[in-house]
C-alpha cells in the first residue's frame, strides 16, 4: 500500500519548479507509475529504489542539479533528450 492514500493507481507525476532537493523515497512504491517529469527543479539526488519501478518508461530530469544517478538505474536503456 502506498503511504499517500489514493496513489496506488497513479500513472504519472508531473511537476516543475518544486523547492526540494530530493525526491521522496515513497515515490519508489508507486508500482504502476509510467512517467515522471521533474524538469527544471533543484533536485540533487534521486531515491536508490527508483530503478525498481518496472512500469516506468519516461523519466525527465532536465535542468536539475543532480550529482549522480542511483545505482538502481544502471543497465537501463537511457536516452538523452
Amino acid at each position: 500500500m502506498s503511504p499517500v492514500p489514493g496513489t496506488e493507481r497513479l500513472k504519472a507525476v508531473l511537476d516543475t519548479n518544486i523547492v526540494t532537493r530530493e525526491l521522496p523515497e515513497w515515490i519508489c512504491e508507486l508500482g504502476k507509475i509510467k512517467a515522471i517529469s521533474l524538469v527544471e527543479n533543484r533536485l540533487r539526488r534521486l531515491p536508490q529504489g527508483l530503478g525498481s519501478l518496472r512500469e516506468l518508461r519516461v523519466l525527465l530530469l532536465q535542468r536539475n542539479e543532480l550529482e549522480e544517478l542511483p545505482a538502481s538505474l544502471e543497465g537501463l536503456a537511457l536516452r538523452d533528450s
